[in-house]
């Protein structure tokens, strides 16, 4: 329904609002998020004025957008935030939602096309009663879970943080395409998700078979939305003993991975109407860490491409995320593992991780699940630590520490 007010008594002002999409974007119990795509246009209309003097009118007109801005409409819970100039995201707990969508003259005061004398000024504003008929006969009582609807690509997704990341999105929803370089280890993994989930070969410093990955995620489930560059190796070594080869295998893999990976699963993310990219970067992407230098050097540059591919592709809806492990039991964590090895790590943790143990994947997964939802929708470019609070600092000495 659109109302109409009038400003000046021979001018009516007015802005259209359409709806072009409404997106269930997540249901649990009784707190809904709903994503509403919309147009606008702005105008206005002299009462008695000849064809000749709109048309010349119209030729004067400024291309600056108005402002939109939308607020919730009779029902006290619900909160609404703005998506760029051309949508909004609604948060209501279990009630079909009413949206005011606002416009205002967002043209400088004094122009020719600037229609009032104090900007902004409101012209006009069109009501939505978002009821069941327009959301498609959704169910909003039925519980869903977290990446309904989503399908992700994940590499390094048959061991570790990786398989538990899968397996996280599996349950919330999710449809999972698992790479690794390990086939049988991938290929018995999905079977265990069933149709949730297929597996690729992924060595992921190869762009060929990125392409590949990213069209039999779009083939087999229509559409790509979340990526997760998990693939990671690290060499051991101090730098001055470190070879050429050596530190080119380990940022092959951990830096140019993952630029080969976002590069390649952009084009479908766009299509599907964004997403979000989650690199697994470090805390040794933080800080500095002896031993590992050519590990430490591929992290700080996966740290800093986040933040750079983040700020390339907002525009396009696609946000970029980093999650920086600590120690964590996988088998990269703990390149020779025996019980004895997972003891001292386990030692070293209780002694210098402040929550006192040592992570374990469905820790990252956690995380990564939470970034790839739309829980995180507002979050872009930034780092996110899980670390049992390892960066925090040092406590002082007490006893007989």
């Amino acid at each position: 329904m659109l109302d109409t007010r009038q400003f000046k008594p021979d001018v009516r002002h007015f802005v259209r609002a359409e709806i072009l999409s409404v997106i269930l974007v997540r249901d649990v119990g009784r707190i809904v998020f709903i994503e509403i795509r919309f147009v606008t246009r702005i105008g206005f209309e002299a009462a008695g004025e000849s064809r000749k003097t709109k048309r010349n009118r119209d030729k004067r007109r400024c291309d600056k957008p108005p402002i939109v801005k939308a607020e919730s409409g009779d029902l006290g819970k619900t909160a609404v935030e703005p998506i760029n100039q051309s949508g909004i995201r609604i948060v209501l707990l279990g009630h079909e939602p009413s949206v005011v969508v606002r416009a205002f003259d967002g043209r400088p005061v004094g122009s020719a096309c600037h229609m009032q004398k104090a900007s902004p000024a409101p012209l006009d504003y069109a009501r939505i009663a978002l009821r069941s008929s327009v959301l498609g006969g959704v169910n909003t009582r039925k519980s869903m879970g977290r990446l309904d609807g989503k399908v992700a690509l994940i590499s390094g997704a048959a061991r570790g943080m990786g398989n538990a990341t899968a397996r996280a999105f599996a349950r919330e929803g999710a449809k999972v395409v698992v790479t690794d370089l390990v086939d049988e280890e991938g290929e018995a993994f999905v079977k265990e998700l069933g149709d949730a989930a297929i597996y690729r070969h992924l060595d992921v410093t190869k762009e060929d078979e990125w392409q590949a990955a990213v069209e039999a995620a779009t083939n087999t489930f229509g559409h790509l939305n979340v990526l997760v560059n998990n693939a990671g190796t690290v060499i051991p070594s101090m730098m001055r003993d470190l070879s050429l080869e050596h530190y080119r295998v380990v940022t092959e893999v951990n830096q140019t991975g993952v630029f080969l990976g976002m590069k390649s699963a952009t084009a479908a993310m766009e299509a599907a109407g964004g997403g979000s990219m989650i690199n697994i970067s470090s805390i040794d992407g933080m800080i500095g860490m002896d031993l590992v230098f050519a590990y430490v050097a591929s992290k700080w540059a996966v740290r800093g491409m986040t933040k750079a591919a983040a700020l390339e592709l907002a525009p396009i809806g696609i946000r970029v995320n980093s999650i920086h492990p600590g120690f964590i039991h996988t088998q990269l964590g703990n390149a020779n593992p025996t019980e004895e090895s997972k003891a001292s790590l386990d030692r070293y943790s209780a002694r210098r991780v402040p929550l006192g143990r040592t992570g374990e994947p469905e820790d990252i997964a956690n995380l990564a699940l939470f970034l790839a939802s739309d829980e995180s929708a507002f979050s872009t470019g930034s780092e996110f630590v899980a670390d049992g609070g390892f960066l925090a600092g040092e406590s002082l000495p007490r006893g007989e520490d």
